[in-house]
């Protein structure tokens, strides 16, 4: 088992500017402090990837995929990241660099 940040907690919704869910939105992951495209993944395990870029559905939640409705967790190494959420026409609305969560350490 790989030692893994989970980015979203469960259930955890993303919201946009005004507070309401995040309806058909995307969050896109970066190496902390640069424009390096980071791959996020479905697992602690680090070994189902999503990409760089996570969808939310029309609830708000965190999917597999553009359009889907298959809801997931989002996880990436130790090292720092960065994300950029958008809103559904496409506009960046908030930054957070140099992020770090709660470590799933592997046994």
């Amino acid at each position: 088992m790989a030692d893994a940040v989970a980015i979203f907690t469960p259930g955890q919704r993303l919201t946009g500017p005004d507070g309401t869910p995040l309806v058909s939105g995307r969050a896109e992951f970066f190496a902390a402090s640069t424009t390096d495209p980071l791959t996020v993944y479905a697992d602690s395990d680090l070994t189902v990837s999503l990409g760089e870029v996570v969808y939310t559905d029309s609830a708000g939640y965190p999917v597999t995929a553009f359009g889907g409705t298959t809801k997931t967790l989002v996880f990436t190494g130790t090292a720092p990241y960065k994300v950029i959420l958008y809103d559904s026409a496409g506009a960046a609305y908030a930054t957070h660099d140099n992020c770090v969560g709660a470590v799933v350490a592997g046994v």
